[in-house]
């Protein structure tokens, strides 16, 4: 992927969204975009009373949204600034001057702009926040049309020999394959996993090639 997408939520697990998505970048030597999204405290403190009007919130809640959407930021750059000095990246925002490049983007809105912004790249790079529900990485894969990386807890430094695909004949498992055509062209190894809804969940064929 020469565009990778790494969305930062300010959360725990940013250090290993950085770590994945540079990786990723380094398989082909591409540009990493750092994009933290906040949310607007005035837009949701005035959504907030509009569609609770019988709670009186006033500025206790855009105060609190204010102070935890600054933290959250504060905590997304320091992980994004240990990454690139943990591998001695330089912050360039003209991709293509360096094997790996990255560079910092911060949004603030009532909607999420990183959906729209992923439209505009290879790879989506995003972790499963045990604070937000998985339905955010569904809404990732759905609405980006974009592959995406979920990042792995542990991070891993060298990212794609072995790879799974967990087939099922539907145009969704062919799109997938499709798009990581790149990724399959590099791995060592390639499994390709199906299963049957007519069997136990233990009668899975497994199918394994190595190039």
């Amino acid at each position: 992927p020469r565009a990778v997408l790494a969305s930062l939520t300010g959360l725990g697990a940013d250090h290993a969204i950085m770590e994945a998505a540079i990786a990723a970048a380094r398989m082909e030597g591409g540009h990493v975009t750092a994009l933290h999204a906040r949310i607007d405290a005035v837009e949701t403190a005035a959504m907030i009373e509009v569609t609770f009007p019988q709670h009186q919130h006033g500025l206790d809640v855009l105060h609190r949204i204010t102070r935890e959407e600054a933290e959250r930021a504060q905590h997304a750059r320091a992980a994004f600034d240990a990454a690139i000095g943990r591998h001695a990246l330089v912050l360039n925002d003209d991709p293509g001057t360096e094997a790996v490049s990255v560079s910092w983007r911060q949004t603030r809105s009532f909607f999420s702009e990183t959906m729209e912004e992923a439209r505009y790249h290879d790879l989506v790079v995003m972790g499963h926040e045990p604070a937000r529900p998985l339905e955010r990485v569904k809404m990732g894969l759905m609405q980006s049309g974009r592959p995406l990386l979920l990042a792995p807890a542990r991070p891993v430094p060298v990212m794609g020999r072995s790879i799974a695909i967990a087939w099922k004949a539907s145009a969704e498992a062919a799109r997938a394959v499709t798009a990581a055509g790149p990724l399959l062209a590099r791995a060592g190894r390639v499994s390709i996993l199906t299963a049957s809804h007519n069997q136990a969940g233990d009668d899975r064929d497994r199918y394994s090639a190595e190039h």
